[in-house]
């Protein structure tokens, strides 16, 4: 059953994203900020922000990050807190990545181990069969 045509005209369909909350962390960055709490108390970062900075990509283009955590060694990460990541968002994470000094890091949720995976993005150009890296996840699979 899908909606109906008159009641929904195409410009304002339903597209099944949800969108996000300005200046309000979503499920899934509150337990992210958690886990990044008790890695502060545990001394592992040295800091981190949540939503604190735009990276301009191209003319009316930009990518606001969820977290930047500054690691024990002072090096800036992004941290992308992902559920699924769509065409779209991959393509400006990989533009971030090119583009910006940052490491960038995808961080997703698994729920079955109540752990936190992580990826990092390569701002290299795509190849076929990218290089393994010991120790990091290269992105994409």
């Amino acid at each position: 059953m899908g909606f109906p045509a008159k009641m929904f005209p195409n410009s304002i369909r339903p597209t099944g994203r949800v969108r996000s909350v300005s200046g309000k962390m979503n499920q899934k960055e509150s337990r992210y900020a958690e886990q990044l709490a008790l890695a502060l108390q545990a001394g592992t970062i040295l800091w981190w922000k949540w939503d604190c900075m735009n990276l301009k990509l191209a003319a009316n283009t930009y990518y606001r990050t969820d977290f930047l955590v500054m690691t024990k060694a002072c090096e800036l990460q992004i941290h992308e807190v992902k559920g699924h990541l769509e065409d779209d968002a991959w393509v400006k994470l990989k533009a971030v990545a090119e583009m910006y000094p940052f490491e960038l890091i995808v961080v997703r949720e698994d729920k079955k181990k109540y752990n936190w995976t992580y990826e990092v993005v390569d701002g290299a150009p795509i190849v076929a069969a990218p290089p393994s890296t010991a120790g990091a996840v290269r992105w994409p699979k």
